[in-house]
């Protein structure tokens, strides 16, 4: 393993390297830094006035970045962010793109082969090749072959692809519209690694960036790409060949790490911690590594690489070949940022030997004992207990997970963790421990045994999502005679156990059972898997693996909502859109017509002569294990909002920081909310300071001293975090004492000035964007006063009209004052300017909600009900929200959120009454069929009583055939087989007869 525990959380006092220098001409500000050179924290200290050189190592531009590259890049970000907006340090950050690898040559070659090869496929569909297809066929199966070869031979995927190309340029001349173009390019175009290699790494490098994009990550001072820099690369290669701590070998150049340790220069020094070195040290050398160059030592590492067969190649003073990995970094940075670089930093997996051998090279070529002074390594990320990887089904990509999460969120979620420091995460609905509902084993004429606890305890230890049987597992001793350990039970009377064999030998030949079920959850639903017994013996091995629903998207049912009438179709829509609802997502676009062709007519009270129904699509739907309902309004037949459905797999953990937003955005929201309310009072309240603001104060003044404290403490966000949280809950224990006696007693100066702080820190943080000039959480895309300002307007309006016919509905005046109310509100809206946007969606809606009531005018629950509809499915739509009593009894309070948080709420809610729902219609599906069972077991105590006393033990269903004689009152004398019945049996026989012939007497008197 490259990083333990210890490597990722460093303790303050750990011995530091006797040969790291702290610079000593920089600006002080007191901040420490977790420094892996010393392995401790160290004083942060430029080596010239403000100015940081700062290198950050960038990714290998082969495939997409996932979740843990964004723990990376974003916790760099943070830090840079705080160095320079909070500590006023001058940051020149580089990052570097490595455009040439190992890997990017490698998956180059497998798309070629895989493109070719899907273009044979595609020939072969359009009827293209000649009736003799052998060696076409032969051809596509060795492309697939060597495809399933993980890291084949570059010689194997180029011949694979040279060989079907060879056979497909024949025959592209008709293929024109007959096949895709992107096929006949496939064939055409041909292929050169010399810039194939480039043209994949360039679309890799534009999704990297946009991804730091949509995390919110500043964007570097300097770019720098390997595929730039080969000249500096070979110039920085020679120099540390005069330097005398290289050599070349058949074409390739190492570099000599005993000559560099015989110099007075240290190794490993940020890698004290690491184990496996050995191992790690090939891997470096990268897998395309031929071995032909003689190293002097083991541990010499390879600067420059010959050239090899089908890789790309330049020329250089060794001969032609490509630079080595950790070369690339050193040449790069030393180019911008020179002999002596303040930070350098990335992955904790690149301690070494990336970063080992990137100091030592750079000490060699400037004959400096120390290039770096200070290196940050974030922690690993995990996702349930495991590193991120695509074999095991837990790798998200960054794109991927912003469909589920904002940046926002995700930046919260690694500011609560020490950037320093390893992250778990587990995903919603992802693998868990394997759950075995039950297990039996059956067979003909045998009755079924229950071996659920025998099977539980085969749950792997260390994979405990998957249930392992050996194959030859003898299932009457090794199931049936089960016993758990440690358990001092006796088992239960009757159990199967007991009377199986002792002897698993003789027990398995003549074994009854030729089944074994075993019921698990899947989906969401149980499954039930079943394996079978032969001999008393399992014939294969079964390995049976919890289902994995992150990422997973299951339609439950689709409904048509038409005013109060719903109507299900959801066979319908599986049927008509089987094409688009994948496993992971259901996208339509707006004007897809969704409604069967049965119901496409008009609806179903349109002859009525009020407004026609609304028609909406409910979908019940389970993604990542969880239940979703949701609804999609539709303009006649079709959708008149596209629907996106994306499953790629929540992350648990954004619970907690769903509830640190929550709080963030609640407080804000509050403060805009009672600024406007205490701005419209006159007279001004009074803004005297009393003990409660004072107490509030003081406790305003700690916080910014806690968060000043951990800023210095390497930067320590989960500190700072919990520091703002407890100002913001101090801020509402102050509101909540204050506003118990009136609203406008409270110093909204005080609060204002603690929200612009925190404005200030997450700002910082990037929580909240550099673009943003708002107090508070910004509104999406735009400026939040720029969209407040004339939306202020028709929210207050809306939210009086609201207010008003609200009290009048509680107060049941009548339809007269009703229509007198309504017809004030109608006008306020109607007086109102003409705007655009959403300020022009909400004047739409008000003037929609004033007509509704108007129509409603004598109902009063109906009233209160459009009331509650335009709070909790109207205006969230919007991202407002409009919370009643909020200040002041009988008014309500609107609040400018965004619409994803409001939305998010609108939906959680859905679920939440859906769920409610089920629970309601079980509980009452429980007690009607308690009610049955009552019924029956009277009906059937009722036919029971009407047999007269005589006859009870000859025709009642308990005694019917158990008896051969009886005497003059019933009573049994012999058994069915002749055997006299003894006396205690008699005397219970008398006594049942005598309770049946009471019930038969109270019976025949009620009747």
């Amino acid at each position: 393993a490259i990083c333990k525990g210890e490597c990722c959380g460093m303790a303050e006092n750990t011995a530091s390297q006797s040969g790291w220098q702290a610079p000593t001409e920089g600006v002080r500000t007191g901040l420490k830094l977790q420094n892996s050179i010393t392995q401790s924290k160290s004083e942060f200290i430029p080596a010239s006035g403000r100015r940081v050189l700062w290198y950050i190592c960038g990714p290998t531009v082969y495939d997409y970045s996932h979740v843990g590259h964004a723990r990376n890049y974003v916790s760099f970000d943070i830090l840079r962010r705080v160095m320079s907006d909070y500590f006023n340090y001058d940051i020149f950050y580089v990052m570097n793109i490595t455009d040439i690898d190992d890997k990017i040559i490698i998956r180059t070659h497998q798309n070629r082969v895989k493109a070719v090869l899907d273009a044979a496929r595609a020939f072969v569909a359009a009827s293209l090749v000649p009736d003799d297809k052998s060696a076409l066929e032969e051809a596509m199966r060795t492309a697939e072959d060597v495809l399933a070869v993980k890291n084949a031979p570059l010689a194997s995927l180029h011949s694979a692809g040279e060989s079907l190309t060879s056979l497909l340029k024949g025959l592209s001349g008709g293929a024109a519209g007959k096949v895709s173009s992107e096929h006949v390019e496939a064939v055409e175009g041909g292929f050169d690694i010399q810039t194939s290699y480039l043209r994949l790494a360039q679309k890799f490098e534009q999704a990297f960036f946009k991804d730091l994009k949509d995390l919110g990550c500043r964007p570097a001072t300097a770019i720098t790409r390997v595929s730039e820099y080969v000249q500096e690369v070979i110039d920085f290669v020679q120099k540390i060949i005069e330097n005398g701590y290289a050599y070349e070998s058949n074409g390739n150049v190492y570099f000599d790490i005993a000559k560099f340790r015989g110099e007075g220069f240290e190794y490993f020094k940020t890698s004290a911690s690491v184990e496996n070195k050995g191992e790690l040290l090939e891997e470096g050398e990268g897998s395309l590594s031929d071995g032909k160059g003689v190293k002097r030592n083991r541990e010499d590492f390879v600067l420059w690489k010959n050239a090899k067969a089908h890789e790309p190649v330049w020329s250089s003073p060794w001969g032609e070949g490509r630079p080595g990995w950790h070369i690339e970094c050193s040449a790069m940075a030393s180019d911008l940022l020179g002999p002596n670089v303040d930070i350098n930093c990335g992955g904790c997996d690149l301690r070494f030997p990336h970063h080992d051998n990137q100091l030592a090279q750079s000490e060699a070529r400037f004959n400096v004992k120390q290039w770096v002074n200070y290196f940050l390594h974030t922690g690993h990320l995990h996702i349930d207990g495991l590193k991120m990887s695509k074999s095991l089904k837990n790798f998200i990509t960054i794109s991927q997970c912003l469909k589920n999460h904002t940046s926002r969120q995700l930046r919260i979620l690694f500011l609560t963790r020490l950037w320093s420091s390893g992250l778990e995460i587990s995903l919603a609905g992802g693998a868990t421990k394997f759950d075995v509902r039950r297990a039996v084993l059956s067979g003909d004429g045998v009755p079924e045994v229950d071996v659920t606890a025998a099977v539980r305890s085969f749950v792997s230890e260390s994979r405990s999502n998957v249930l392992e049987l050996p194959s030859a597992l003898d299932v009457t001793a090794g199931l049936v005679n089960f016993k758990p350990a440690k358990s001092k039970k006796k088992a239960p009377a009757g159990d199967a156990s007991a009377s199986a064999s002792s002897s698993s030998s003789s027990a398995a030949a003549a074994c009854p059972y030729t089944l074994l079920s075993i019921t698990r959850p899947r989906l969401g639903e149980d499954e039930v898997v079943t394996l079978p017994v032969v001999d008393g013996k399992l014939p294969e091995n079964a390995t049976l693996e919890v289902a994995r629903e992150a990422g997973v998207l299951l339609l439950r049912s689709a409904t048509l909502v038409e005013g109060d009438a719903k109507t299900d179709v959801t066979a319908a829509f599986r049927e008509r859109f089987a094409h688009a609802l994948e496993e992971s997502e259901l996208v339509l676009p707006q004007g897809t017509a969704v409604v069967p062709d049965s119901l496409a007519g008009a609806p179903s009270d349109a002859s009525s002569s009020g407004p026609a129904p609304r028609r909406a699509l409910l979908l019940h739907v389970r993604m990542n294990g969880e239940e979703v309902v949701r609804h999609w309004n539709l303009s006649g037949c079709k959708l008149a909002e596209p629907i996106e459905l994306i499953a790629p797999g929540n992350i648990s953990e954004m619970h907690e920081v769903l509830a640190i937003e929550r709080t963030l955005a609640d407080f804000f929201l509050f403060v805009e909310a009672l600024g406007r309310r205490i701005a419209s009072l006159e007279p001004q309240p009074p803004c005297k300071w009393g003990e409660h603001e004072r107490t509030l104060h003081k406790q305003f003044q700690e916080a910014k001293d806690t968060v000043h404290t951990e800023l210095c403490n390497s930067i320590n966000t989960p500190a700072v975090i919990t520091a703002l949280q407890k100002l913001v809950a101090n801020s509402n224990g102050y509101v909540a004492a204050k506003k118990g006696e009136s609203f406008h007693l409270l110093n909204v100066d005080l609060l204002k000035e603690i929200g612009a702080y925190l404005t200030q820190i997450l700002k910082v943080l990037g929580v909240i964007p550099d673009w943003s000039d708002s107090f508070g959480f910004p509104f999406p895309r735009s400026s939040k006063g720029a969209i407040e300002e004339p939306l202020s307007r028709v929210l207050d309006a809306f939210a009086a009209a609201r207010d008003e016919i609200r009290r009048c509905a509680r107060d049941k005046c009548t339809r007269e004052e009703m229509a007198a109310v309504c017809g004030r509100a109608m006008e306020a809206v109607e007086e109102l300017p003409h705007e655009r946007h959403i300020a022009a969606s909400m004047r739409r809606e008000a003037l929609t909600f004033v007509r509704a009531c108007e129509a409603a005018a004598g109902d009063h629950r109906a009233l209160l009900e459009l009331c509650d509809e335009v709070r909790d499915e109207c205006v969230p739509l919007y991202g407002v929200r409009f919370e009643d009593d909020g200040l002041a009894l009988g008014q309500s309070e609107w609040k400018l959120d965004n619409d994803r948080a409001t939305l998010g709420d609108l939906h959680r809610a859905r679920v939440e009454a859906v769920r409610r729902e089920r629970q309601r219609a079980e509980q009452a599906e429980k007690k009607r069929l308690a009610k049955l069972e009552k019924e029956e077991k009277a009906r059937k105590a009722a036919e029971r009583a009407r047999i007269p006393p005589a006859e009870l033990f000859k025709v009642a269903e308990e005694y019917a055939g158990k008896y051969a004689t009886y005497d003059e009152q019933g009573v049994p004398l012999t058994e069915a087989d002749g055997a006299e019945i003894g006396k205690k049996a008699r005397k219970r026989l008398e006594a049942a007869l005598k309770k049946h012939t009471k019930e038969h007497e109270a019976l025949q008197k009620a009747q």
